[in-house]
């Protein structure tokens, strides 16, 4: 399973996050907030003299939508529990921030982890 698709089902099937669009790198048009956006920001294959160890160690950024900043705060909270519970993903919290974004009239909340993983 790649990373990827192991933080997509991490989130998918956290309790307080059902019914929340999930997506990796955008959401469609169409979708309604809030919504959970993730992406790989940087990140590093561990090698030897041997080759590829296939642990990596991406980065990934969280951000989650939502109308209220309230609301967005919880839903990162809850992101971000959804990804430090799953052992699979290595995950170490690193960093947040928060925007409000004026074009889309939604509040943000951004949340890093620093993960290792085998692929």
């Amino acid at each position: 399973m790649s990373v990827e698709a192991a933080i997509f089902q991490t989130l998918n099937v956290w309790p307080a996050l059902v019914g929340v669009v999930i997506s990796a790198d955008r959401v469609e048009e169409t979708d309604a907030p809030p919504y959970v956006i993730f992406q790989k920001i940087t990140g590093v294959r561990i090698h030897s003299l041997q080759g590829d160890s296939g642990l990596a160690n991406p980065h990934f950024q969280i951000d989650v939508y939502a109308e209220t900043r309230a609301g967005a705060i919880v839903l990162r909270d809850e992101a971000r529990k959804a990804m430090l519970a799953n052992p699979d993903l290595g995950a170490v919290h690193i960093a947040e921030g928060a925007t409000y974004e004026p074009d889309t009239k939604l509040f943000r909340e951004r949340t890093d982890f620093s993960l290792w993983f085998y692929d």
